[in-house]
């Protein structure tokens, strides 16, 4: 179908004005007359998703992190980012970015990890129940926060594990905000959480957690967000009502690596 009929069918279904303010989503590159069949998903760009999708043909790009994320002065070639900008013109294929929209809407990344993690009773991690970017839920059992360690490894896929221990009460209440969402921590605390999962923990916002008293489960940006490759296929294959072809990248990695100690 062609791209400008696309984008309405995807800005209906992804709701890009309910994202955060600072943040840039919907289509970002595109020829609007352009015709659409092949679509690569991806949670982003970089130069070798890039590669693979000028490789396999593709006609467009889903991200959830934003290509173009702050207005630019130029676009040159020695600039990484404008460089992967410029290639993705030259081959014609368009990007479109579904980032703190899809984090917010229902069904969308912070719905499907909680469900990968096993949550039931799932709602808003504010107490005004209103779309917002965070989630809670209750694990059918209560387990220890060691236990819970490898609950996540197993379900997530998580390799760079770190946990902040604040307690020895057993873990079920649980709070989550995919990628970068300890500012939420007291959303989770206030909200009767026992324990808060998301990514990018640093060191004083760890010792924050352990003053309030909540365990800390940060299991890094990439491990939190990387289902949105998944979480996005089958969103799209469920409700956007065109036959179009959807298939995931297998060539972003985390740039962090696990050595054992």
């Amino acid at each position: 179908m062609l791209l400008k009929d696309l984008e309405k069918k995807l800005d209906s279904l992804l709701k890009p004005q309910t994202a955060y303010e600072w943040d840039n989503n919907g289509l970002l590159i595109g020829e609007l007359q352009k015709d659409v069949e092949n679509i690569m998903i991806t949670l982003e760009i970089d130069e070798k998703v890039m590669q693979d999708a000028i490789d396999k043909n593709v006609d467009m790009i889903i991200s959830h992190h934003p290509l173009i994320f702050k207005p630019k002065k130029n676009l040159k070639d020695s600039d990484k980012n404008s460089f992967i900008i410029m290639k993705l013109i030259k081959n014609d294929i368009a990007v479109y970015a579904a980032h703190t929209n899809y984090d917010i809407i229902k069904e969308g990344l912070n719905d499907y990890v909680a469900k990968l993690i096993g949550l039931s009773d799932i709602t808003t991690l504010f107490s005004d129940d209103l779309p917002q970017i965070g989630r809670r839920g209750i694990l059918k059992n209560k387990i220890t926060c060691e236990q819970f360690s490898q609950h996540l490894i197993k379900t997530t896929g998580v390799k760079n594990l770190r946990v902040v221990k604040s307690n020895d009460q057993p873990v079920q209440k649980i709070g989550l905000v995919t990628g970068a969402g300890i500012e939420y921590i007291i959303n989770a605390v206030n909200s009767g959480c026992d324990t808060f999962i998301t990514g990018d923990v640093k060191y004083h916002e760890a010792q924050y957690a352990k003053e309030l008293g909540i365990n800390v489960y940060d299991i890094g940006h990439y491990a939190s967000e990387i289902h949105f490759n998944k979480s996005m296929k089958e969103f799209l294959e469920s409700y956007l009502d065109v036959k179009l072809r959807f298939f995931v990248t297998d060539k972003l990695q985390d740039p962090f690596i696990a050595f054992m100690a």
